[in-house]
């Protein structure tokens, strides 16, 4: 897969077979977002081949970042059960695969349980860690988190 492929129906007109060559369903709703303002502010349509141009230039590192495609590894920093949720219900929309290896680590002040929870339902296996960052939370540890979500071995 090379990214999203969608139409948008503009303030000033329609924009056909956009292909934006970075994953998730919301990277397609934050470009639909900024061609709308786009189109706010300078009061018009935006030239198909000016609009081409800037999408060859997007990239998001480490927000649905494919940075190996064989075997496939996805880097996202989603830090909420919201951004979680997009991420589990991109996954299978941009790539075919039979088991999905989680690696986490979670800062403390996030909705840890909601986000686990989350991936609970999809994730085949689920690798937690923590490092010297005052912020993470050492979910290896945290029994009340992990308890009757995940079997640990």
């Amino acid at each position: 897969n090379e990214g999203s492929s969608f139409s948008i129906d503009g303030i000033f007109g329609s924009y056909d077979d956009i292909r934006l060559p970075v994953f998730g369903d919301y990277q397609v709703i934050n470009f639909t977002l900024a061609v709308a303002i786009v189109e706010t502010f300078t009061g018009h349509r935006i030239e198909d081949d000016t609009l081409r141009r800037s999408l060859a230039a997007v990239t998001c590192p480490g927000r649905f970042e494919l940075v190996s495609s064989n075997p496939a590894v996805v880097l996202d920093g989603a830090h909420n059960p919201d951004g979680m949720a997009m991420l589990v219900a991109g996954l299978p929309k941009a790539f075919d695969y039979d088991r999905l290896l989680v690696v986490l680590a979670v800062s403390n002040d996030k909705d840890i349980k909601q986000m686990i929870e989350t991936l609970g339902a999809n994730a085949s296996t689920l690798e937690a860690f923590s490092n010297a960052v005052y912020r993470l939370t050492d979910l290896a540890r945290d029994e009340a988190v992990l308890d009757g979500l995940f079997s640990r071995d």
